[in-house]
């Protein structure tokens, strides 16, 4: 009697070529009811972007759960340089950000997305200024971000100030 020998068959996670859900399905894992493209810059009108910039996963995690919502599709970025990268990558109709993080900070990412001159220099931003460094907020207010909330988040006050920074979202199941 010989033994049958079977190789599995390679995948995605035994040939190490892994790719992020939205880049093989064209859909986020946070909004899975995301239309076909075609609304304002090439996407659904009833999705409202958001990217969270935060260095603490716990935060993020938590910022996640508070806005989960089929209206809402998130990325998520631990610094300032990476949001800027992201920013140069695809559209965002709200940013999250961070007063203190590794390599690139708030205060800097924002003045930084000001001064770019680019297409997302006018993007609504919320910044996340921790209870003992409201000093950095009033910095961040000098380069013009729209609104800031301080952690840890309370719901209520999260929901309001990204409803009243992305419109889109009143009627989202918030």
């Amino acid at each position: 009697m010989s033994a049958l020998k079977s190789t599995p068959p390679k995948s995605d996670w035994a040939s190490g070529d892994i790719q992020p859900l939205e880049w093989r399905s064209g859909m986020t894992p946070w909004a899975p009811r995301r239309l076909p493209p075609g609304g304002r810059n090439g996407r659904p009108d009833n999705v409202t972007h958001i990217l969270i910039a935060e260095d603490d996963i716990f935060h993020r995690r938590i910022l996640r759960l508070l806005l989960a919502s089929p209206a809402i599709s998130m990325m998520e970025v631990e610094n300032g340089a990476a949001a800027i990268e992201l920013l140069s990558l695809r559209p965002f109709d709200l940013l999250l950000l961070d007063t203190d993080m590794p390599r690139m900070d708030g205060p800097e990412t924002l003045r930084w997305i000001r001064r770019s001159n680019l297409e997302w220099a006018n993007l609504p931003v919320l910044g996340l200024v921790d209870a003992f460094e409201t000093r950095k907020a009033s910095k961040m207010r000098d380069y013009d971000m729209n609104e800031w909330t301080q952690k840890p988040v309370s719901r209520a006050d999260l929901i309001a100030k990204v409803q009243f920074l992305a419109p889109g979202l009143y009627n989202a199941a918030l």
